[in-house]
């Protein structure tokens, strides 16, 4: 009888309390939208930065977007649209002409600008002096082509599009952009672009040498004194920005 008294108490405690409305509510990760994007700044406390499942946009496989060499260069990396829009960003907060026209503006877009006799670097310049039009459209699509209602679509040869919907774009000169997929290089060690070091054949060593053990250690050092080779991927360049069609 004591030990059903017992739970019959609990019971009723626990009945009373939720009678009374008596709730309690533990916030354990709060993130604003923008939060992600490099240099942009949002009001509120990041409780966490790292709730469950959540992976870092600015992270490649444990590594940063941006890779600083140690000359001071960077080699910029984007794997999704959302890396790109990132580097777009950062280039025009940091002014970073440079950096945009070599590495963020793809090989196409610059080709159009040298056939017309023009520098690419006028892209930069025009993005520059219309930044805040590219802040309010990455403001409307800040997951990239994760953004609820933004689509991803190909629209050509390695080239794709990244827009939101005319409803979404109301308002926006633009109402996305195309990318374009550029294939990575290798690099040596240094940082360079790598050399393909010769290595003779077995034929041509035993000829110099004279004999096969001699052949063979020639070819091996011939191997070892190639520079260790590293590709680095680059991934997607922008094309341009997309007009928002007109309003029926």
């Amino acid at each position: 009888m004591r030990r059903g008294a017992i739970i019959l108490c609990a019971g009723a405690l626990a009945a009373a309390a939720l009678g009374a409305g008596c709730t309690y509510r533990k916030v354990v990760y709060r993130r604003p939208m923008l939060a992600g994007l490099p240099g942009v700044e949002s009001g509120g406390e990041l409780i966490s930065d790292k709730p469950r499942g959540y992976r870092d946009p600015t992270q490649i496989d444990q590594g940063e977007i941006a890779i600083e060499r140690e000359d001071g260069s960077k080699i910029l990396l984007a794997r999704s649209a959302r890396h790109l829009m990132a580097h777009i960003h950062t280039t025009l907060k940091e002014n970073r002409k440079d950096l945009f026209t070599e590495q963020v503006l793809c090989e196409a877009t610059r080709a159009e600008f040298r056939a017309n006799g023009r520098d690419a670097g006028e892209a930069f310049d025009y993005l520059n002096e219309h930044e805040a039009e590219v802040g309010a459209l990455f403001d409307r699509m800040p997951m990239g082509e994760y953004t609820p209602g933004a689509l991803m679509r190909k629209i050509g040869d390695d080239v794709y599009r990244v827009s939101l919907s005319p409803k979404a774009a109301q308002g926006l000169p633009w109402c996305g952009f195309d990318m374009v997929w550029e294939g990575g290089r290798i690099e040596d060690e240094a940082g360079g672009e790598a050399q393909r070091a010769y290595v003779p054949t077995l034929e041509e060593a035993i000829e110099e040498t004279g004999s096969v053990a001699a052949a063979t250690a020639k070819i091996a050092r011939a191997r070892s004194d190639r520079p260790k080779q590293v590709f680095i991927q680059s991934g997607w360049k922008l094309r341009w920005f997309v007009p928002t069609p007109p309003q029926e």
